[in-house]
């Protein structure tokens, strides 16, 4: 599992700990990275990244003054979506999970394209284990 670090900055804090909003733009620069990967072996017309469906659970506060662990995985590969799995971690103890759907287009048609086999290959190697 892909892992990034993140520390809050003075603007992400409210009320003495990270506000809500700030864990989802963790998560999405967790994951450009490997949109990159993706639409650069799927071909120059790919679009990858358009998020169709994001969930966040938040299980206990961030704090300011210490980094936070993103944990990145993928949970299912479809023939033109994928669904990531991404874990927030801080202080050693999990803070806020996400589940977020993503589907890959075409830049010039503007409609669903399907992951090339190289592009399914790299994102196998990214499903969670069981």
């Amino acid at each position: 599992m892909p892992t990034q670090l993140f520390m809050p900055a003075d603007a992400d804090i409210g009320a003495g700990h990270v506000v809500n909003t700030v864990p989802p733009r963790w998560f999405e620069a967790a994951r450009l990275p490997l949109y990159h990967e993706v639409e650069t072996r799927t071909g120059p017309d790919a679009l990858f990244g358009l998020v169709r469906k994001a969930s966040y659970e938040y299980l206990r506060e961030l704090w300011p003054g210490e980094a936070v662990e993103v944990r990145t995985a993928v949970r299912h590969i479809g023939t033109t979506s994928v669904l990531f799995y991404q874990e927030a971690w801080q202080r050693g103890q999990l803070a806020v999970t996400a589940e977020t759907l993503l589907v890959m287009i075409s830049r010039t048609e503007r409609r669903k394209e399907a992951f090339s086999p190289e592009s399914r290959a790299f994102l196998a190697t990214l499903l969670e284990s069981p």
